[in-house]
């Protein structure tokens, strides 16, 4: 930060000198007698170094500023052979470029006094016959080079400004991209890591309860157990791009999901509908983890014994799923405290990212019922209020009153 500024402080430095300078060449009679009509050298390069002086203060306060260059400009009167000019356009400049437009317009309407100054030297120099041409000529050179600067102060303002404009939009959408990303990272994990861990509790609680007595049944719940973990392992090496040729995306791992659920004792079953055809991957691994929310929440509430219908519907434009289970099983005491209550928040931002539709409610037989409809090709953000969810923070709590 400190090195731009010294640069800029520089530019500014330089700017100024060079018009100090430039202007006692082209507006005094310095170089020409050495004393400018009366008025000492010494007194004529004091007062455009006093000039100088207050152009650089102006960046520091814009209109105060260009009012001391005005002044100044105007108490030249009092000198014979020198009219500030070059430091008090280089203020109006400043002054259309850095504030807003009925400031700059004063700023402009004012320099009229120093134009006047400087016209009336001219009329005092003309010939007689020519002071009318002469008064002419000045007034308009005059009035169109104040009037350029300030329209060239005015665009460049404006290109400033869409610039900082351009790069706050910029800093804005990669701070939303982070957290974009942020929220898609915790939903996968959420996703991933609260499926697996579910299925793993409730089949080592029911492995300890059978160990003794039925070795064989422990054994078969303890390798489900490796293979849940082995997946998760899987899926969370795809999550971080480590998705290796063969490995399943989307609806694509529906079948290992439900081998994985129907192991914790929960029957599932799945009915299609329609022609079933490719979805978009985004869709589909949406899809995927509605139903596998869905799934997890009836074994972390409702437990064994519950019997779950996934029903899957394509139509030529939209892609369906409804979930739901009867909460007839007993509770799932070991998985039931998992719940940190945001995977029905979470799917509904997923559904609304590829501008679907999400509701969530107790079912009409007891249970708990899940619905999405998705597009089959995403094309933006759904509008709020197009997913609802009936029963939060507590998911399946509500709707099976054993959790």
């Amino acid at each position: 930060m400190t090195r731009p500024l010294a640069r800029g402080r520089g530019r500014a430095a330089a700017l100024v000198t060079a018009a100090v300078a430039l202007d006692l060449v082209l507006f005094s009679t310095l170089l020409n007698t050495g004393e400018s009509a009366g008025s000492p050298a010494v007194l004529v390069v004091a007062y455009a170094l006093a000039g100088g002086a207050i152009l650089l203060w102006q960046r520091h306060s814009m209109i105060p500023g260009y009012a001391l260059l005005w002044l100044h400009a105007i108490g030249s009167v009092a000198l014979t052979g020198y009219r500030p000019t070059l430091p008090l356009l280089v203020g109006l400049y400043w002054v259309a470029a850095q504030t807003a437009l009925r400031p700059a317009v004063a700023a402009l309407l004012a320099s009229v006094g120093p134009i006047g100054l400087t016209v009336l030297d001219g009329v005092r120099e003309a010939p007689p016959g020519e002071i009318v041409a002469t008064v002419a000529g000045l007034s308009t050179l005059l009035v169109l080079v104040h009037c350029g600067v300030f329209a060239i102060g005015r665009w460049a303002g404006r290109v400033r400004a869409r610039a900082r404009a351009l790069e706050q939009d910029r800093a804005n959408a990669a701070r939303d991209a982070v957290e974009d990303e942020r929220v898609r990272i915790a939903a996968e994990l959420h996703d991933i890591v609260g499926h697996s861990v579910t299925l793993m509790t409730v089949q080592a609680a029911g492995a300890r309860k059978v160990m003794r007595r039925d070795p064989a049944r422990a054994d078969e719940a303890l390798a489900q157990i490796s293979g849940t973990g082995a997946r998760t392992v899987s899926e969370l090496r795809r999550m971080l791009g480590g998705l290796g040729a063969g490995e399943p995306t989307g609806l694509d791992g529906l079948d290992d999901l439900l081998d994985s659920v129907r192991g914790t004792g929960v029957t599932v079953t799945l009915c299609r509908q329609g022609t079933p055809g490719g979805l978009h991957p985004a869709v589909s691994l949406v899809a995927y983890r509605v139903v596998q929310e869905a799934l997890t929440n009836v074994v972390r509430h409702a437990g064994p014994g519950t019997h779950a219908t996934i029903t899957l519907g394509w139509a030529p434009r939209a892609f369906t799923i409804d979930v739901s289970d009867d909460g007839h099983g007993g509770a799932a005491d070991p998985a039931a405290g998992l719940s940190i209550g945001h995977g029905l928040a979470g799917l509904t931002a997923r559904v609304a990212a590829v501008q679907g539709r999400f509701e969530a409610r107790p079912g009409t037989s007891g249970g708990f019922r899940v619905c999405a409809t998705l597009p089959a090709e995403p094309s933006g953000r759904a509008e709020p209020g197009e997913s609802t969810i009936a029963s939060e923070p507590s998911e399946h709590a509500v709707a099976h009153p054993a959790s």
